[in-house]
């Protein structure tokens, strides 16, 4: 409210009603804009915040998963042995197609 009352006295005297409403409404426009501008660049910054931490977000929430998580400990033993399995099994054919 007070610098509504500095622009009123900035203002000249004898100045009809539509001239001070066209003021008010340039200075708003103008306020509006700004605004606006600050908003999309805080919303970039953000964004971009957020962008650099989704690897690391990801990275905690699958540490946590296996640390908490039997279905995804079983799921990774499973693999490490299906892995192993597909292994041997290829060095024993290419022993079997060698002595052929």
């Amino acid at each position: 409210m007070k610098n509504l009352k500095d622009i009123a006295s900035i203002l000249p005297e004898g100045l009809d009603e539509s001239t001070v409403e066209a003021i008010f409404e340039l200075v708003d426009s103008v306020i509006n804009e700004q605004v606006g501008e600050h908003i999309g660049l805080l919303e970039a910054k953000v964004t971009a915040f957020l962008r650099t931490k989704i690897d690391s977000i990801k990275d905690q929430a699958l540490t946590e998963l296996s640390e908490e998580s039997e279905v995804f400990h079983n799921a990774r033993l499973f693999e490490s042995v299906r892995t192993l399995m597909s292994l041997e099994l290829n060095a024993e054919d290419e022993e079997g197609a060698i002595s052929e």
